[in-house]
């Protein structure tokens, strides 16, 4: 048997991984390679000039006004809808109570004749 051999797997594995505190770090990469990667995670410098500032001028009071003018277009243009439609609404009214008062005393007259004639008839 072998004199090292201390009959635990555990103490087999911190011998063989002893070893592998002792070896060097990872080389750290080139500088042409941390150069790249910097390259990649930041912005380059040519479009960062390339592009325009942009215009952030604008305040919510603004937006809002603009939101509000349509808004009150449409407002404007629905109580206008409903003053034409109220007005047509009236009009018809109108029209069909003439209707009903001429309906009315034609069914007067009616019976008024009817009445004539019944008496008429048996006189």
């Amino acid at each position: 048997m072998d004199p090292n051999y201390t009959g635990s797997r555990h103490s087999n594995y911190a011998q063989q991984t002893q070893h592998l505190s002792a070896l060097p770090a990872q080389p750290k990469a080139t500088t042409t390679e941390s150069k790249r990667e910097e390259e990649r995670r930041s912005p380059s410098k040519l479009l960062a000039s390339d592009i325009p500032d942009a215009d952030l001028s604008v305040d919510f009071s603004s937006i809002m006004g603009e939101a509000e003018e349509a808004e009150k277009a449409q407002i404007e243009k629905r109580k206008s809808n409903l003053l034409k439609l109220n007005e047509e609404n009236e009009e018809l009214r109108q029209k069909l109570k003439a209707m009903n008062d001429r309906l009315e005393a034609a069914e007067r007259k009616r019976a008024q004749l009817q009445g004539q004639d019944q008496k008429g008839g048996n006189s």
